[in-house]
């Protein structure tokens, strides 16, 4: 009986201890399939993640703007199926060449340069030739009448006075419909007759007639490309005409203002600069009125200048350097240096256009599957033989890298750079 009972609890041992392999078994299946699975989905996961931000590069093509060298860039890109919207307001883009390092951030969805809604990137400008507008005849006696009068200004830059005249309510005295009665005609020895509409405050179009309905406010009107007319009056002692009789007449005319490339205030507006016969007006945007510096001499020909100027409008915006001697009045000649150096040179903005394939829902977010253009400029230009590197970087995503190297001879406007 014991020996049975000893042969019964040894099988009883045997299977427990049998059963405890089993589950000992089963536990490390299990723990190998739960770290198994774990893994895929982190794989998975990684997988998915890389590519839902994936920007694939199809093609590179710069523009020669100077003689044998490329500046301009247009980098076509399309987001990988599957992929999450990329939001340019948090995107930039770096170039790499020539020494230098670009950075850029988005600027908006025209593939053209402008300090609006395009690509522009800060560096150090170049004026070159500046004429003054000192010379004018508004002072003392004088009207500006049907007949054309003698402005003592260049406004067209060929080196010959201009002329100006009121544009009678007859027409073709001297000036068509619908310009007759309510516009100036600037007679350019260059490029013809010009008209600037005489406003109101309202906006409205003023008249050249007598009394309280003769007046008009006109500010920084432009007179074409070539400068702008600020004047008013409020009240008119003749029809037909403009003159020292006027009540609170007051004329202000500013020749050559020039347009800088650089949006020196950046607030994404243009800024410009002009100059008298003693001082530089630099006209920013974000500014209610120009800001004034001393030349420190008078432009009467043969003038020593030596300018180095900080450009300060409440924040430190750069520096304005002239230096040379002149040659004739009235003008600043391109072999002396005039050059603007902003501050935040080396930045600037990229702009991103919708070419096609998938919806342009959102100018600034980039959709699964669309195509679009990078463009952007580098600061000074590629020459030929030189190598680059493009990176666009946006928040939820992982690099785009594009690598070039220009060609040892530039001899066409474009050139393909990748692939």
């Amino acid at each position: 009986m014991d020996k049975k009972a000893s042969l019964g609890i040894g099988t009883l041992v045997i299977f427990i201890a049998i059963l405890i392999a089993v589950a000992v078994v089963a536990y490390t299946i299990m723990q190998t399939h739960s770290t198994l699975s774990a893994r895929s989905y982190e794989s998975f996961t990684e997988s998915k993640k890389s590519m839902v931000t994936k920007i694939l590069p199809e093609k590179l093509v710069g523009e020669s703007i100077s003689p044998h060298s490329v500046q301009e860039f247009v980098l076509t890109v399309t987001s990988a199926p599957g992929s999450k919207p990329v939001e340019m307001n948090d995107s930039i883009l770096v170039i790499t060449s020539m020494g230098k390092q670009v950075s850029l951030t988005y600027g908006g969805d025209e593939c053209k340069k402008n300090n609006s809604d395009g690509f522009n990137t800060i560096a150090a400008e170049e004026l070159g030739e500046v004429r003054s507008a000192d010379g004018r005849f508004f002072t003392g006696f004088w009207i500006i009448n049907p007949t054309l009068r003698n402005l003592k200004i260049d406004i067209d830059g060929d080196r010959i006075n201009d002329s100006i005249a009121a544009c009678d309510i007859v027409p073709d005295n001297p000036c068509p419909e619908p310009y007759n009665g309510s516009y100036l005609q600037f007679s350019l020895s260059r490029d013809g007759p010009l008209y600037v509409p005489l406003l109101t405050t309202s906006g409205t179009l003023g008249h050249l007639v007598a009394g309280a309905n003769g007046r008009f406010n006109v500010t920084d009107v432009p007179i074409g490309d070539y400068g702008l007319l600020s004047m008013y009056r409020t009240s008119a002692n003749n029809g037909g005409q403009i003159s020292f009789l006027d009540t609170a007449v007051n004329i202000n005319l500013r020749g050559h203002v020039i347009t800088l490339d650089e949006d020196i205030d950046r607030d994404r507006a243009d800024d410009r600069l002009y100059i008298n016969d003693t001082h530089v007006f630099l006209d920013l945007s974000n500014q209610s009125a120009p800001l004034v510096y001393p030349l420190g001499v008078t432009l009467t020909g043969g003038n020593l200048i030596n300018l180095a100027q900080s450009i300060n409008d409440g924040i430190d915006r750069g520096d304005l350097t002239i230096s040379g001697t002149t040659t004739d009045a009235h003008v600043i000649e391109s072999d002396l240096t005039f050059s603007i150096v902003p501050e935040d040179v080396d930045t600037g903005y990229f702009s991103a256009h919708h070419i096609g394939k998938g919806m342009w829902t959102k100018t600034h977010m980039f959709q699964e599957k669309e195509v679009i253009e990078l463009c952007f400029e580098t600061s000074v230009p590629v020459n030929e033989s030189e190598m680059g590197q493009i990176q666009f970087m946006s928040r939820n995503g992982y690099p785009t890298q594009v690598e070039f190297l220009t060609p040892d001879v530039i001899s066409t406007s474009f050139i393909t750079l990748y692939p």
